[in-house]
């Protein structure tokens, strides 16, 4: 088996499992992506597939966050249109001819671990523990 392109780390752990398991699944999509990529093999069902399951996951993690009442939900889902439009961009680009396989992985790569970073474990502390246990009336 191939050596992954990404790797799951102690710093993406939300300590949320659903959550938790649903950057794995990315991860483990990345790479699938990025094996086959590497192996000359046709990417565009896989693509789609990740823009599926990233649709999907975004909309769970808006439901919760919206459940905890995290004050930075309408960020956030910003934060998703742009990732998933910038995602958009790049696939077109890719599929145009226009953006190299090695580069459509480093950017794909990328977004998912800054925006786990940067973005999802902002919110842990309101879905994780409540967000009636983190406002003050």
């Amino acid at each position: 088996m191939a050596a992954e392109y990404l790797v799951w780390s102690s710093s993406l752990v939300t300590g949320i499992p659903e959550i938790d398991a649903q950057h794995r699944g990315l991860i483990e999509k990345v790479n699938g992506i990025y094996a086959a990529m590497t192996a000359g093999h046709e990417v565009k069902a896989l693509l789609a597939e990740l823009m599926v399951h990233t649709h999907a996951h975004f909309r769970f993690e808006e439901t919760l966050m919206s459940r905890a009442r995290y004050p930075g939900l309408k960020n956030h889902m910003l934060s998703h249109q742009a990732l998933l439009a910038r995602a958009q961009l790049q696939l077109d680009a890719y599929f145009n001819g226009e953006a190299s396989p090695i580069a459509l992985a480093k950017f794909i790569s990328r977004a998912v671990v800054d925006h786990i970073k940067e973005s999802d474990l902002a919110y842990v502390p309101y879905v994780a523990g409540g967000a009636a246990g983190k406002q003050t009336a």
